[in-house]
C-alpha cells in the first residue's frame, strides 16, 4: 500500500527551475515508498519529506531572478545529469529540451525494466506489442532530443 502523500511529491508539472529541485526529493520519496514497510514511521517519514521539499521550493521561489544571462556558448555538448550552472550557458528553451530529453530517457529506462518483469510476460500479445511500439517511438523521440542538443553547440547564443 501506498503512502497517502506520495502524489504530492510529483514534480513534471513545475518549471524547469523548480524542477531542479523537486525532482530529486520526489525521486527520494519513491525510493523510499518502494523499500520500506508501511507504518506509522514511514508515514511520519514521509510527511516530514514533504515539509521539507515545499520549503525548498518556496526558496527556489524566492531566489532572486538574474537580470539576463550573460549568453555563452556551451562549452562541449552537455551530459545526462548536467549540472544547473551549465544551464546559465543556455538559453531557455535549450533547457527545456535538456530537461524534456533527460525526463524521457528516465521513462524509457523504467518502460525498459518493466519489459523484463514477469507482469510484462504475462501481458497478452497485442499489449507487449503496443509497448514495444512505445519504446521505439520513445528511443526515436530521445534520438531527435539528442540531435537538437548536439546542433546547440554550433549555435549562435
Amino acid at each position: 500500500m501506498t503512502t497517502t502523500t506520495i502524489k504530492y511529491f510529483a514534480f513534471a508539472h513545475l518549471p524547469a527551475p523548480l524542477q531542479l529541485v523537486s525532482k530529486p526529493i520526489g525521486e527520494l520519496a519513491q525510493q523510499f515508498e518502494q523499500q520500506l514497510p508501511d507504518g506509522p514511521e514511514k508515514s511520519a517519514g514521509m510527511r516530514k519529506l514533504l515539509e521539507a521539499k515545499d520549503c525548498f521550493v518556496r526558496a527556489a521561489l524566492e531566489a532572486p531572478k538574474p537580470a539576463e544571462p550573460t549568453p555563452q556558448p556551451p562549452a562541449g555538448r552537455p551530459a545526462q545529469g548536467t549540472v544547473p550552472s551549465a544551464y546559465n550557458r543556455m538559453q531557455p528553451h535549450q533547457v527545456r529540451v535538456l530537461e524534456e530529453k533527460r525526463g524521457l530517457d528516465e521513462q524509457k529506462q523504467k518502460l525498459e525494466a518493466f519489459m523484463e518483469t514477469p507482469t510484462f510476460a504475462q501481458l497478452e500479445n497485442d499489449e507487449q506489442g503496443r509497448l514495444h511500439a512505445q519504446l521505439a517511438a520513445m528511443a526515436s523521440y530521445s534520438r531527435i532530443l539528442g540531435e537538437r542538443i548536439a546542433g546547440f553547440e554550433g549555435a549562435a547564443p
